[in-house]
């Protein structure tokens, strides 16, 4: 659960701020923020199958 809502804290505070960095960051946001998802999107899965 704390995982999960620190991911969906990056994903709506941190990420945003940091695209307005510059073109070269927002590039990077945007690949870190997918692998966020991913990730979460597993969380999810995982969490379906064993109590955790």
């Amino acid at each position: 659960q704390a995982l999960s809502e620190m991911i969906q804290f990056y994903l709506e505070e941190v990420m945003p701020q940091a695209e307005d960095h510059g073109p070269n960051i927002k590039e990077h946001v945007n690949s870190l923020g997918e692998k966020l998802k991913t990730l979460r999107l597993r969380l999810r899965r995982c969490h379906r199958f064993l109590p955790c």
